[in-house]
């Protein structure tokens, strides 16, 4: 970690610079469904609210620019999207290469911005609140502009264009998973309630998207979900399985009698493998044989972002897109990242490292790009987290590891009087 000390800043600056940015970044997560809202050719709305995030951060950020803290993560993340932004210099298409590298730049310099101070336990719970306000968001939005489009599958729908509902899945997955995590938070029994509502409406969207990514990655999510907090005590594991067979239920119904026929025909194993996965066999071999065909110098450094059109959907795989698109060292570049991510997560946060697992099976179907911005929502969490000195919630640790914690502030806490 980088900090940055030439100055002198008060701690009170440093305090209302934090809960200013923590103002910032609510704003962004709660608002990130808008990012399935066209304006036109003016792109979505949530496009001119990150610039407006952006512009306050940088006002925000100024007057404590001497003691910003920079994560090695935000500076390998800066690479890589710098990376993507120099790749319209051999694009084909450098108007497009310039679309998706400037959308790509604004999301990071939100996240970069709104993850150079350090945050109390306090802001993290009005981020969560974000989170459980972005799936009442997108939940409201189905319910205004969901429609069936193309073999029954629902989508929302708006005058000059419509949402692609693979994509769709995604912006409802990361909200389910992390209301279903503040089920289990110590919060009112009323704020907990609607988590479960919520969570159980935002599993009906995902099956009526008729995304079977979206599905397989929920029901991951979900399992990591319950497995983080069964174990913890005999009460919670009761609790666990309660929840577990209501929401197995909800889905079961769902899929059984509110689905449209040709929708739940398509979430069956069967049609997965005779489509080949939506022609997704096809595609990867399509793009494996583009990959292996390219010489040398685009096999290291790609052919740039977006480059290569084998579907409309370019390749349905997060991974083969960067190797094709960025090449060997792109991709490496990304692992990397995916690498200090989840370290991230499993030193700070639980519920964002079930999220993360989830989103990468998605990935494993899906292009994601700037395109998605609730996929990138990750690499922000990540940052912020790195930057962070919060204390580990000892009420959601098992008692074992509990009792072992308490040791060791003791022995700590004995060795400095002893110092002193």
């Amino acid at each position: 970690m980088i900090a940055l000390k030439k100055e002198k800043v008060t701690p009170q600056a440093l305090a209302k610079a934090a809960n200013r940015l923590c103002a910032c970044m609510v704003i962004y997560i709660a608002t990130l469904s808008l990012s399935l809202v066209p304006l036109g050719d003016l792109g979505s709305v949530q496009k001119y609210i990150g610039i407006l995030v952006s512009g306050l951060g940088i006002i925000f950020v100024l007057p404590v620019l001497p003691k910003i803290r920079i994560a090695p993560i935000t500076w390998i993340w800066f690479g890589f999207t710098a990376y993507i932004f120099l790749g319209m210099l051999w694009h084909p298409e450098p108007k497009k290469a310039f679309n998706v590298g400037f959308a790509m730049v604004l999301v990071f310099a939100v996240s970069a911005l709104c993850a150079c101070v350090s945050y109390e336990s306090k802001h993290f719970r009005w981020f969560e609140n974000a989170l459980a306000f972005s799936g009442l968001v997108v939940v409201a939005l189905f319910f205004l502009f969901g429609e069936k489009v193309g073999g029954q599958r629902m989508s929302l729908v708006f005058p000059t264009a419509s949402a692609n509902s693979n994509q769709l899945s995604c912006y409802m997955l990361i909200p389910a998973l992390s209301l279903l995590w503040l089920v289990f938070s110590e919060r009112p029994a009323w704020f907990r309630t609607i988590c479960y509502l919520l969570t159980c409406a935002l599993a009906y969207g995902i099956l009526l998207t008729g995304s079977r990514a979206g599905l397989l990655s929920l029901g991951i999510g979900v399992f990591f979900v319950f497995l983080c907090h069964a174990f913890k005590s005999a009460k919670n594991f009761i609790f666990v399985m309660l929840m577990g067979l209501v929401l197995l239920g909800v889905v079961v119904v769902c899929y059984l009698y509110l689905l449209p026929e040709s929708v739940s025909e398509r979430l069956t194993i069967e049609s997965a493998v005779q489509s080949g996965g939506s022609y997704r066999v096809q595609i990867w071999s399509s793009g494996i044989e583009v990959f292996k065909q390219a010489d040398w110098v685009k096999k290291i450094f790609g052919h740039g972002a977006e480059s290569i059109n084998i579907s409309k959907l370019v390749m349905h795989n997060q991974f083969l897109q960067i190797l094709i698109d960025m090449g060997i060292f792109g991709l490496a570049v990304y692992v990397s990242m995916l690498v200090l991510m989840a370290v991230t997560f499993v030193k700070k946060s639980k519920m964002m490292l079930c999220v993360f697992i989830a989103l990468q099976v998605y990935s494993m179907f899906g292009s994601c790009y700037a395109y998605n911005k609730a996929f990138w929502l990750l690499w922000l969490f990540a940052a912020v987290c790195a930057v962070s000195h919060t204390p580990v919630e000892e009420s959601s640790m098992p008692p074992f590891l509990r009792a072992r914690l308490t040791m060791k502030k003791q022995k700590k806490s004995a060795s400095t009087d002893a110092a002193g």
